[in-house]
């Protein structure tokens, strides 16, 4: 988790402060159906990067995607990429 928190505050501060995005419900429904993620806190980043990645504890996850991955995966390669987040 300290290793995830590093990677994204630095990516955060090199951009300035983040703007979130409603996540699509697709997005959203996919990710709840998950064990464990019933109540994920799931976030769209404006980043440019192929950005997907999670944060918090158990019982309180939180998954951050960015605007680009969902421009360029297929709903298919979402789902794997959900999945192994997910792991």
């Amino acid at each position: 988790a300290i290793t995830v928190w590093q990677e994204l505050l630095s990516s955060l501060r090199a951009r300035g402060a983040p703007s979130w995005s409603p996540p699509p419900e697709r997005l959203v429904a996919a990710v709840r159906s998950l064990p464990g993620w019933d109540t994920c806190d799931v976030r769209v980043t404006s980043s440019d990067g192929l950005e997907v990645l999670t944060t918090g504890r158990p019982g309180r996850p939180r998954l951050f995607v960015s605007e680009a991955a969902l421009r360029a995966l297929s709903d298919e390669e979402l789902d794997a990429v959900i999945a192994h987040e997910h792991a």
